[in-house]
């Protein structure tokens, strides 16, 4: 091996950082709109699972394009649902703290009182304005 290789190799780290911080912030923009396009299209939307009604209050977000894979990865996107029917005082009190939970960035856990429903989509999809889940 040659000094020469040690300088290329130097020069190669740095542009593979520079490129992978703006790989990364790319895929935070495209996180933060397929976020606010999925919820502003299905805000309101309401489903029943066992009877009981459930009203969207949230979109939760998985995209990350890691360094391992050549391809560009689908959005993994989880519409969050709190319970919409009749609840006593102390469940409503469980179900704020969940909500809360969630829209500051925890993802949902299936309960009685929150529904995680997912969906995968392609980047294009949500970039072109297609966003169509098939929300039942």
């Amino acid at each position: 091996m040659k000094v020469e290789h040690l300088e290329e190799l130097k020069k190669s780290v740095v542009e593979r950082f520079k490129l992978n911080s703006y790989i990364i912030k790319l895929s935070s923009d495209i996180r933060i709109y397929a976020k606010n396009e999925t919820f502003n299209k299905y805000k309101g939307s309401v489903i029943i699972r066992d009877g009981l009604e459930y009203e969207l209050f949230c979109v939760c977000v998985d995209f990350n394009q890691w360094n391992e894979f050549i391809e560009i990865l689908p959005i993994n996107l989880i519409l969050a649902y709190g319970i919409k029917s009749k609840i006593n005082s102390y469940q409503k009190k469980v179900l704020a703290k969940e909500v809360d939970r969630i829209t500051h960035g925890g993802f949902p856990l299936d309960s009685k009182y929150i529904i995680g429903e997912s969906y995968k989509i392609e980047v294009e999809e949500v970039l072109s304005g297609n966003i169509n889940l098939k929300i039942e």
